[in-house]
């Protein structure tokens, strides 16, 4: 089972030391309504963070994060470290998981899948996605568009299968010996 890297689960600190949770320390955005689950939503977007409170809990600097130590540790430091910069200054930092090109390249993706499973061409396909003028200059048997265009269907085919699962997590480079 797929657990996002970007998640958080907090505690309540153990060490009676933290004091009491401080009030008005609770970044904006936080008194949204916590799912049945724990978990809230902190900040918007594209850009926004799922922490797991304990229940009757607030977003506070006196809870302590677990932070499983697995093949993700990476992605979860990052995505405590951008929990920590809101806390303190209320703007949330970008999360980097998927780039801006990802971003792109994956609505194509949706688009040529969801095209491609209404019965249209690759051509047509292609058309929609990249325009006629440039699908209608090279021969489109040897068209890097037909190629482009026919790597997006299977990608999206693959996504629907399970695949998208991926998307929690960034890209690393290969560190095993070839």
């Amino acid at each position: 089972m797929a657990t996002d890297p970007g998640l958080i689960a907090l505690v309540a600190p153990c060490d009676t030391t933290c004091g009491p949770p401080t009030a008005g320390n609770t970044p904006q955005g936080t008194d949204d309504h916590q799912h049945a689950s724990g978990c809230v939503i902190v900040g918007a977007g594209r850009d926004a963070i799922t922490v797991l409170l304990p229940k009757g809990h607030r977003l506070d600097p006196s809870l302590c994060a677990l932070v499983l130590m697995d093949a993700h540790l990476p992605d979860r430091i990052e995505a405590l470290m951008r929990l920590s910069a809101h806390m303190r200054t209320t703007s949330m930092p970008p999360d980097r998981r998927i780039t801006l090109q990802q971003r792109r390249r994956l609505r194509h993706m949706l688009q040529a899948g969801d095209a491609r499973r209404a019965g249209a061409t690759y051509r047509e396909i292609a058309t929609s996605l990249f325009g006629a003028v440039r699908v209608a200059a090279a021969p489109w048997k040897t068209s890097s568009l037909r190629d482009t265009v026919i790597a997006l269907v299977e990608d999206a085919r693959l996504m629907v299968e399970g695949d998208y699962r991926k998307l929690l997590y960034r890209r690393r480079r290969c560190t095993s010996p070839r």
